[in-house]
């Protein structure tokens, strides 16, 4: 038997929309560095702690403003980051390198290095247009925006606020009333559980799902249960206990815990208001 859910968790179609002017610049809370609004009504958000750029929207069909996420290196993202510190003006070559390039052989690492960066960020609508040869490089929008990634899972608690995660870069997103309030990064192995879990809210996920997930099987109950008892169950369930330990301290910090319930599985709730911000 499954245990009541906590709130409704119905999806709410009518978010808070996002800032519209399209050459705001913001500091976001909670680890953020810097966001700027695009001219294709999105906007960007730079994560300082764990390198992502996410991108967000006021017109979302599924009710999260999260519209697509993308890993960077940490290189990258401090190159990005002279981007956003300058947007919409040209950022110069003295803002993201040492000296101005000046010589053939510094001209090219140059062009490398931006060709690196534009490698990671091809997808995502944004292009670096390079102004003339030595003034620098600007930060360019496409006017219509790509379509929003479908990979991603998302989980409402309640009318205006919820979580979205991304299993390509491993992020978990907070948001609330359409805007973003926190980033988390999380390595696979734990991701894929984490995504069972949340799939599962307000309800407990059964140990055998996680099991099956964690051994990347179809899940059958009946079959996965089997192979938990031709083994001791508690060795078998270990090395899922180990896999989430360490993440529930930190959804401990948005308002989100993670219960272990003996024999039945692992159950996600959250406190009212989420995460403590203010409405």
């Amino acid at each position: 038997m499954k245990y009541l859910p906590t709130n409704d968790g119905e999806r709410n179609m009518n978010q808070k929309p996002l800032a519209s002017n399209a050459h705001q610049r913001t500091l976001p809370p909670d680890g953020a560095n810097l966001s700027i609004a695009l001219p294709d009504q999105r906007q960007a958000w730079l994560w300082n702690q764990t390198a992502l750029l996410v991108f967000a929207t006021n017109a979302s069909a599924h009710g999260s403003p999260v519209h697509s996420v993308y890993r960077l290196s940490r290189e990258a993202y401090e190159r990005l980051a002279c981007f956003f510190r300058t947007y919409p003006s040209v950022c110069p070559a003295e803002a993201f390198v040492a000296r101005p390039p000046r010589t053939r052989k510094a001209k090219l690492r140059l062009y490398e290095r931006m060709v690196t960066l534009r490698s990671q960020l091809e997808g995502s609508g944004l292009s670096l247009v390079p102004v003339t040869e030595r003034a620098g490089y600007l930060l360019a929008s496409s006017s219509v925006a790509p379509p929003p990634d479908e990979r991603l899972q998302h989980t409402f608690f309640g009318e205006d606020s919820g979580m979205t995660l991304d299993p390509a870069t491993g992020a978990l997103v907070a948001w609330r009333q359409g805007v973003l309030l926190e980033c988390q990064w999380y390595p696979p192995f734990q991701m894929h559980l984490l995504m069972q879990v949340f799939a599962e809210y307000p309800y407990y996920c059964p140990y055998e799902r996680l099991y099956a997930a964690k051994k990347q099987i179809p899940y059958d109950p009946v079959t996965v249960r089997g192979m938990l008892e031709r083994v001791s169950r508690q060795k078998s369930l270990h090395p899922i206990h180990r896999t989430l330990a360490p993440t529930r301290t930190r959804l401990d910090a948005l308002g989100l815990h993670l219960a272990c319930h003996r024999d039945l599985g692992y159950q996600l709730t959250c406190d009212e208001p989420l995460w403590g911000y203010p409405a």
